[in-house]
Order: structure tokens, then sequence, then C-alpha cells
């Protein structure tokens, strides 16, 4: 079990959460060794740890440590739980504390700092349930060079944050990516108003403290439109009820609410990357599917082109991510093809070459070539 102790710190207006980019494709855990080693010695990282907040021109208001070396949050981990350890917590060494001591803070971050027990057994600092880390490859205060690195390492930035893709309204409901607060709060979705930005409410779902993720919000799909906006609220009147118009205002940063704009008007998609066989598998990064089918991974044909199948793999409608795919190495080419394929037959029971064909989009298939790599 993992224990934590924790420090509420109400210093000034803003709340201290992740910078977050686009998704992509998680590096492992497992890492191989940054060659630049890490500036902050060992020792000095379990002295009593310091937080301050520095104005980034280009990242806005973010944590670092006394010394001005940048803290760094990884959306792998799970609320009060690092999934950072050994060969990752190398390139990534936690901002640790000793018998639970809390941090002193130099800024005003509002949230509550704490102290959970890492898989080795030392301590490490977390900001609203997420861990604090450094970056082995920033040799100087300022550096921010693990900034979105495998799309998963970001800055810990003092700006709240909502992270939503393009994505099929499925089942009624829409996914928000990820939602960082300081408090609970709502995850509203608002249709796009007659003269463009947020308009009316559709739909809305509780968000907790700290970081949430894959947040599903119910939606009125008959007042639904084609963009549509995640709106982050405050839960200010009765705590658990929605109250908005009322109590449940929209959080307000730098004179705007926090809502970006996301496009439900989507067709199929498959994002893929350049790759060695790892244990007889390939991984998609990213597959977008209306209904739900299947990752069908191609040999390549010897005139070129998609050929004989060698794996599959179930996808589910919506926004499939990471999608781990068993292949016949021996029957691996060079080039593969990750191709959709529909699922009309027995439910859940690959047929292909017979009902579950491939989906065709613009008269083509869906089916992005990538590399084996060494």
């Amino acid at each position: 079990m993992h224990k934590r102790k924790l420090w509420r710190l109400q210093l000034g207006a803003g709340i201290a959460l992740l910078a977050l980019a686009a998704c992509g494709a998680p590096a492992p855990a497992e890492e191989e060794p940054i060659e630049e080693a890490a500036p902050v010695e060992e020792e000095e990282m379990m002295a009593e740890p310091s937080v301050a907040v520095l104005n980034d021109s280009d990242l806005g208001q973010r944590l670092v440590d006394g010394k001005g070396i940048t803290l760094y949050l990884f959306t792998v981990d799970e609320s009060d739980v690092s999934n950072c350890n050994d060969g990752c917590a190398g390139n990534w060494p936690p901002l640790l504390t000793v018998a639970g001591v809390p941090p002193s803070v130099e800024g005003a971050p509002a949230g509550t700092f704490g102290v959970i027990t890492r898989q080795d057994d030392t301590q490490q600092i977390t900001f609203n349930t997420m861990p604090l880390y450094y970056f082995a490859g920033d040799a100087n205060p300022g550096d921010t060079n693990g900034q979105g690195l495998g799309g998963v390492w970001f800055v810990a930035s003092s700006n709240p944050a909502v992270v939503v893709s393009d994505q099929p309204v499925v089942n009624v409901a829409v996914i928000i990516d990820r939602v960082l607060a300081a408090e609970p709060g709502w995850m509203v979705i608002h249709a796009e108003g007659d003269g463009g930005g947020p308009g009316a409410v559709i739909g809305w779902a509780p968000v907790s403290v700290g970081l949430n993720t894959n947040v599903a919000v119910e939606i009125d799909t008959s007042a639904a439109t084609d963009t549509l906006y995640a709106m982050l609220h405050l839960d200010e009147g009765a705590a658990g009820e929605y109250e908005f118009p009322g109590d449940d205002a929209p959080y307000i940063v730098d004179g705007a609410p926090i809502t970006p704009p996301f496009n439900t008007a989507v067709d199929p998609s498959v994002t893929v990357a350049d790759q060695a066989l790892k244990d007889g598998t390939v991984t998609i990064a990213e597959a977008i599917m209306l209904e739900d089918g299947w990752m069908v991974i191609h040999a390549e044909a010897d005139g070129g082109g998609p050929g004989a199948v060698i794996g599959h793999a179930p996808l589910s409608a919506g926004i499939n991510r990471k999608v781990v795919v068993e292949v016949d190495t021996s029957a691996a080419t060079d080039t593969l093809y990750a191709m959709l394929h529909l699922d009309v037959g027995a439910v859940g029971e690959y047929e292909f070459p017979d009902d579950d064909a491939p989906v065709i989009l613009d008269g083509a298939p869906v089916t992005p070539p990538f590399s084996v790599t060494q």
C-alpha cells in the first residue's frame, strides 16, 4: 500500500497543475539511460525539499525546486502512485524527501502537496496527488528539455488544464482525455453557439482534485453540434450538485474560461510509428472507429501494398490508444500495414476474408504503412 501525507497550501489564486500537450504514445517506464547525468545529487534530493513558482514567458507559471531546476509530471502515473521506477527513475529522478518532511514553498500555488512511498521505499513529493520529478537531461536552472517527451512528460505548471481529442460521439458520451484540478468541480460540455464559441450546456460530469483521466460525459446528442467545447466549471454551491447557471460558474484564468474545442465529425483513422517487433507484437499508437471493429496487420504483398493478414486485435467505437497486436513474425515483412476492419459478422469473432471487410474511406481502405526496425 502506498502511504501518503498531505499539506494544504492556500497561498494564492493560481493552481499548480500539469501543462499538457497533445496525446502521444508514451515512452516505456523502463528506459535507456540519458547520456547526460542528472544535475541534482541524490543527497541533495533527499534533503528538505523546496518548491517555487517560476514565471515562464513560453510555458506560463511552472514549478521548480529551490535551485530553479524544472520539475515535471508523468501522465502515465496514477493518483498518489508513481509508475516511473528502475531505469525510468534514472532518467527522471523523483523529488524526494525523508521522514515525511513537507516542501517549503515560495510563490503562490494553491493546492495539496503530499508524500507517497515509492516502490523502493523512498518518499516522493506530490502535488495535487501527482508525483514530481526532475529530468536527467536538464543541466541548468531554467532548462525544460524534458517538456513533451514521449507525449507523457510535461513541466509541472501553475495553470489548470483540460486536454481533449477530436472523436466521434459513442453511446451518447464523449471522453475528455485529462482534466487536472486543485479542487472538485465539473467537466461541462457546451454545444457551439450560433455565432461560434461555447453555447448551451449539453452534458456534465464531476471531476476530483488532481488528475482525472478519460472523463466520460454523457451528452444530449439531439442538441450536439459538430464542434463541442469542454469547459472546466467550479463546484461552489451545494457540493456534488451541478448548479449552472448559478454558483457553479466556469473556472476563469487570465480573464477567460478553460474551454478547448473539439470536433465530433471525424473520420476513421489510424496513427502508426516505425518500430521493432517486441515479443511478437506491434503497437498501434491510435485508431479511431465509428463502430466496433478490428485492427488488422497485413504483411506487404510481393508487388507492394497490403498482403496477407499476420495479426489482428479488437477495437471499440471511439478512440483506441496503444493497441497491441500479436503478429506472426515468421510472415512479417520490412513494411507492414495497419488496416481498419469492420466487425459485421458474429460479434467479437474475426471473420476475414468474409464479413469483416476493411473500413473504406473515400474509396480506399484505411491502412497506413509502417517500417519494422531492428
